[in-house]
């Protein structure tokens, strides 16, 4: 069966038992002859490779390598960018712009870690190329449109689509899209910080997003819930309006987890304008407790709340009575609320100390000056969110 170049190893001629033959292998592996060679890296242009390489130093920045680059979180900015620049400005199509667009937002709408990153990496970007900074801004506003009206069939009417590509929309991943708009608003809120978008603009979207959830004083509380009643609402079941206290704290969180990587200046500016978007804050976190609590029970082990987050504890405590408690010192909202307090309340030396905060881990005093004339882009986005809708989308498509 083999020939003379393709003998069995350890063959022996003289054994003509074929039991001993089975099952040596040839010196010479067979199927190798029928496995293709890769050869698209070899055939690869100078052109390809760099696109190649552009796109994968978006989605590995700030990894930990062993590329010199890396060691420097500055320098691989600049690396990065130049790459970047390299083939947009070699596209007089701009069909690479678009894709370096979708590429940079899919990252920071799920990296979480690289939020500012991104967002840095925007800025070095709109100062040489401020047609990218003006596209990143408007697909961001765009894609947090859609994905809030994926919640809401109100916003849903005035935005028609003829197929939504998103996957997580189109298979109705409810949680993938909200920690999706979690993240996009973060990033919005840092690109007002590196000055790539307005920081009033910034605000007003934050202030739609409050609107919702702020809790209303008694006297006004009455007249809601007259409304509220018309709509179904009072007369729903005790889970739906969980639910809707529910979508209250993740909205709140949404704004707050903004304001916190925006940095200093969009907290301070959050208090110089009127005061509106952290006098909301303010108001909903004190009145939250009875919020979310549609049980109108005492603050306890039945409240909602501290049911939810009951589920992230490791452990519990002895005693049920002291479950509230340690819940309410694992709560994410009111943690990233008392910080903000100290950031925007501080006078004297603590002001001298938190002005160094920023959304922006990373240090911009090496980019200072190149960000400094750089062109801010300004958006509209017309936000829409009805609570008792979201919650009948819920019922309907749950």
């Amino acid at each position: 069966m083999y020939g003379s170049s393709r003998k069995r190893s350890f063959d022996n001629d003289n054994d003509r038992d074929s039991r001993h033959n089975s099952h040596k292998r040839s010196r010479v592996d067979d199927r190798a002859r029928h496995v293709p060679r890769r050869t698209d890296r070899v055939q690869e242009s100078d052109g390809a490779r760099a696109w190649r390489l552009a796109k994968k130093a978006i989605v590995e920045l700030g990894d930990d390598d062993s590329s010199p680059s890396s060691r420097d979180v500055s320098t691989q900015l600049l690396h990065t960018r130049d790459l970047l620049l390299q083939e947009v400005e070699a596209d007089a199509q701009g069909v690479k712009l678009g894709h370096l667009v979708t590429l940079v937002l899919r990252a920071a709408a799920r990296l979480a870690h690289k939020t500012a990153l991104y967002a840095t990496l925007v800025a070095l970007l709109n100062v040489r190329q401020p047609g990218f900074g003006q596209a990143i801004v408007a697909s961001a506003t765009r894609a947090l449109e859609l994905d809030l009206a994926f919640f809401c069939r109100a916003t849903r009417e005035h935005i028609t689509e003829a197929v939504d590509m998103d996957g997580f929309r189109r298979n109705k991943d409810r949680t993938a899209v909200a920690i999706r708009v979690r993240l996009l608003v973060r990033f919005l809120a840092a690109l007002s910080a590196v000055k790539v978008c307005a920081v009033d603009n910034v605000l007003e979207l934050l202030d739609a997003i409050q609107r919702p959830c702020t809790a209303l004083e008694d006297g006004d509380r009455e007249e809601e819930e007259d409304e509220e009643a018309t709509c179904g609402l009072m007369t729903s079941s005790v889970r739906a309006r969980e639910d809707v206290a529910a979508w209250k704290d993740f909205f709140a969180l949404v704004v707050l987890d903004a304001l916190m990587h925006g940095g200093y200046a969009l907290v301070r500016a959050s208090v110089r304008a009127g005061q509106t978007l952290w006098s909301r804050c303010k108001e909903y976190v004190l009145y939250r407790g009875r919020e979310s609590n549609p049980r109108t029970l005492s603050a306890g082990s039945s409240s909602w709340r501290t049911r939810r987050l009951q589920m992230d504890l490791l452990w519990g405590p002895e005693d049920d009575d002291e479950l509230p408690a340690l819940c309410a010192s694992s709560d994410v909202l009111s943690l990233v609320y008392e910080a903000l307090s100290a950031v925007q309340s501080a006078e004297g030396e603590d002001k001298a100390v938190v002005e160094h905060f920023s959304g922006v881990k990373y240090s911009l005093d090496d980019f200072a000056l190149k960000l400094e004339n750089a062109e801010v882009h300004s958006f509209t986005v017309s936000l829409a969110i009805d609570l008792v809708k979201v919650r009948n989308r819920l019922v309907v498509h749950g």
